[in-house]
Parts: C-alpha cells; structure tokens; sequence
C-alpha cells in the first residue's frame, strides 16, 4: 500500500503545486510550521521523489502542436535501444516504454506542422526493425493536467508576434528547468542586468504566456503509473455523461501525495481521450479507469486501451498535487469559445 504522509508534507506538494516561486517563509506560514521545518521537509520530498520546480507555457497563445502517439510494436524493443534512438531528440517531450495494449508512448511538443513532419518521417524510419503501427493524435484541449515543453522547441520558437527576442526565450528556459531561480540569479546566469531581467518577465508575464508556477515529481509515490487512450461511438445525450465523468474524475484524490489522474485530454485523430493515473495496484487501476469509463460511457460503446509505464526512455510527464476542483476545466469553456484557463 502507498505509505501515509505527515499534514506538512502533503500541504508543501499542494502550495507548491500551486505556485512553485512561493518563499520559504511564505510557505511555511500557509502550511503552519516553522520554516525550518518547511526546508526540512521539502528537502525530504526533494530527495525521495526528484520533484523539479517549472512552468506551465500557454503552448496554444505559441502556436505551438501538442501530439501524442501510441505505438504497437510486432517486435518488442528494449530499453536501452530507444534510448539510443532518442537520445539526440531534441524535440520529443517523453518518450516511455510501457506494457499493455501498446508498447511505447510519445508525447511531442513541435511548433508547426511541418515540424512535426518531418520528426515522424525520422522517427519512423528508426523504428522500422520493430514492425511499428503509429497511432498518432493531435490534444486538441486540456481539462486536468499540463504538457511539459521541450528546451529547444522554447529556444527554436518564433515569438515576434508577441515582440519576444531571444532574451525573452532564455528566460521563459531557465524558468522551465527551474522556476525558483531569482531575477538576481536569472540575471548572473543570463549575463544580464538585474533590471533588464525584472523588465522582461513584466513583460512576459503581462502577455500572460505563463500560465504558472508548478512542480514536477519526477519519480512518482506509486507504483502502477498509466497511460489509457479512450475511444467512444457518441450517442445522443453524451454532454450529460461527459460532466459526469468530470465530476468523478475531480472527486479523485484519494492518494496522500497527488491525485489520481494527472493528465485528461480531449484528442483529435485515432482516439477521443488520453488520460494519464497514478495507481498503488493493477486492481485499483481496473477499478478506476476501466470499470467506472465503461459504467459511465456504456450506450457509447467505449473502448479503452491501457498500458503500465514499464520504464522512462527520456523526459517525462507531469505529477503534482493540485487543486482538481480549481484548475479541471470542462468541456463547456471548449464550447462556448473560453479561454481563460487557470492553470
């Protein structure tokens, strides 16, 4: 079973989880202890699950494609071949080898369609020994969850549009492989005044090209980690059991240290749905997603394919703790034309 954490701990993930660039003090003062306690115990989360402060990008405000594939191998890779094969991509968000219904899962973050052309014409071609059938989708909207962007797709980008120069782009990835850094130690990095790196993040941040301030833990407290990809056949009265399948998905949070289902997004191509959860067993996974999507969509004829993450080739997908209720958004904004999300 998944180990039960102190009332500190948890609430140090759930602030951090909701603004990574909060300050000791400041954070100690919302969880109820004394900072040295907070520093000792975000010190023991640090150790025990690599949690890495970053940021959310509006990727849509950018431009930027967010795709995700899923691949049937008819012979099986090992490990250390992919990572051979990644290891040089510079513009695949994580790549992970799993176990289940598809063998190995892409997540991709690319500024253009073209971009993306031509990374699937490569990739293809380095995977053909494994007789590989790609089942690509493009996430078309997010409910729960964010999608990690690449270093070198924020380098690569063109932000004129929004009057950003590369100055602007290497802040926006510093701040992504840490959030903490100070404008002081922004500034020294970037060889910079103190006051030309405080400008341009008002600048950055008026734009509002950041959604937030987060973490990342990269080893996750569990030990049944999924992916799952949902297709439906859409009948008549859908809207009614999509809200009820949001209202289950947000009353979800029944694990000491995050929720359990991290990512929920609607696709467009082979699959309506992509969710990744965090699971302590192969029981409680069959339960939570295979069982309740079934109940919940059973006139639709859902079919939904699963796999376990068998092990991570490169970069990764996000885990936190958050505010489900806050930052799920449903699928009214989508049709109503919203865009204010929060998170």
């Amino acid at each position: 079973m998944v180990k039960e954490y102190s009332y500190v701990k948890k609430r140090i993930l759930r602030e951090l989880s909701e603004n990574s660039r909060i300050s000791m003090t400041a954070l100690a003062k919302k969880v109820g202890c004394s900072r040295n306690t907070a520093i000792s115990n975000m010190n023991m989360l640090n150790k025990e699950f690599w949690i890495r402060d970053t940021i959310n990008i509006d990727k849509d405000a950018l431009g930027f494609q967010k795709h995700v594939i899923k691949v049937k191998c008819g012979k099986k890779p090992a490990a250390v071949e992919l990572k051979e094969i990644f290891k040089d991509d510079g513009i695949v968000q994580a790549v992970m080898l799993t176990e289940g219904d598809f063998d190995i899962f892409i997540d991709i973050v690319v500024q253009n369609s073209i971009a993306y052309a031509q990374w699937a014409a490569r990739t293809t071609m380095k995977l053909l020994q494994y007789e590989p059938v790609f089942e690509p989708s493009l996430i078309a909207f997010v409910h729960m969850g964010f999608i990690p962007v690449p270093n070198k797709v924020l380098k690569d980008a063109d932000m004129s549009v929004y009057d950003l120069d590369d100055l602007d782009k290497y802040i926006l990835a510093e701040l992504n492989r840490n959030s903490r850094l100070a404008y002081a130690e922004l500034a020294e990095r970037l060889g910079k005044p103190k006051g030309t790196i405080r400008y341009r993040m008002q600048k950055i941040m008026k734009l509002k090209l950041i959604r937030g301030f987060t973490i990342m833990m990269l080893k996750p407290p569990t030990d049944y980690n999924v992916i799952f990809f949902v297709k439906l056949k859409l009948r008549d009265g859908v809207l009614a059991r999509v809200e009820k399948a949001n209202r289950y998905f947000t009353e979800s949070e029944r694990l000491p240290l995050l929720n359990r289902f991290q990512l929920l997004a609607l696709l467009i191509g082979n699959d309506l749905m992509l969710g990744y959860g965090c699971f302590d067993s192969e029981e409680e996974m069959i339960r939570d997603i295979a069982v309740a999507l079934k109940s919940i969509y059973s006139v639709d004829s859902p079919i939904i394919e699963i796999a376990r993450i068998k092990e991570k080739i490169m970069g990764e997908i996000s885990v936190n703790n958050a505010d489900l209720k806050a930052h799920f958004k449903p699928l009214s904004m989508l049709l109503q034309g919203g865009s204010n999300e929060k998170d």
